[in-house]
């Protein structure tokens, strides 16, 4: 049986503290309070923490299939060699079925940012004759402005999280236009068998996701923009690393 406490629920607990006007240890009762009677009357969304479904409030209880739990799992840990390389084998059929490539998501984009210019030329190189290769699934964005935003900033969920802020502290300090020396926008045009899930459409644990997941393979590509690190271009406000995540 499923309950509230089985589901992230930080979104309606900021409201309800603001509302109060109150701080976390005073309020936490009341929430609770609030929250038992809410299952029962409200109707919001919420995701569950398993599997990233989002449910309403009075009707929570269902049970967690495991190809939504593999790409929650694959959502909040890009970094898990396991879930790429071989943890979606036992899903693809499901995740085909499920969530199928839409018919206006052929075209991809997907943001690389490079912090030195050996790493872009070895990555450039790799490319060869305009292919793109990989023994993993990876992540294509539909929207090429938010792949352009992964080629211009370290974003969460692809850098070791020390070089983010390094870079980032960086960027601000040389009033630089991005951080890393290189930026790359890949575009690709995909075929359905050769998407895992199209989950463009789908709130994955309370997130929007603009993303296509592509399974392991060859791919012609083209190279659809490259940004060049210029120093003294942009004027950045002196802010926190965790500000600058929002970027």
């Amino acid at each position: 049986m499923k309950t509230w406490w089985d589901f992230d629920v930080r979104a309606i607990r900021q409201v309800v503290q603001e509302q109060l006007g109150a701080d976390r240890e005073w309020s936490e009762p009341l929430f609770d309070a609030f929250m038992d009677k809410a299952t029962r009357a409200l109707s919001v969304e919420v995701p569950c923490r398993s599997c990233g479904v989002c449910y309403p409030l009075n009707q929570l209880d269902h049970i967690c299939q495991p190809e939504d739990q593999w790409i929650n799992a694959y959502v909040h840990s890009t970094h898990s060699a396991a879930l790429r390389q071989t943890g979606f084998r036992p899903y693809i059929d499901l995740l085909q079925a499920k969530y199928p490539l839409l018919p206006e998501h052929r075209h991809l984009f997907r943001g690389f940012n490079f912090s030195t210019e050996s790493a872009f030329s070895a990555f450039a190189a790799s490319l060869g004759e305009n292919v793109y290769e990989t023994s993993s699934v990876t992540s294509w964005t539909t929207d090429a402005s938010r792949a352009a935003q992964f080629a211009r900033f370290m974003l969460p969920g692809g850098h070791p999280k020390g070089l983010r802020a390094q870079e980032i502290a960086r960027m601000i300090d040389e009033q630089a236009n991005m951080t890393g020396a290189f930026g790359v926008v890949l575009a690709m045009s995909v075929q359905p068998v050769q998407a895992l899930c199209d989950i463009s459409k789908a709130r994955v644990g309370g997130f929007t996701e603009s993303e296509v997941i592509v399974l392991p393979g060859v791919y012609p590509v083209t190279i659809h923009h490259i940004f060049v690190r210029k120093a003294g271009t942009t004027t950045w406000p002196q802010i926190a690393d965790a500000q600058c995540l929002s970027m």
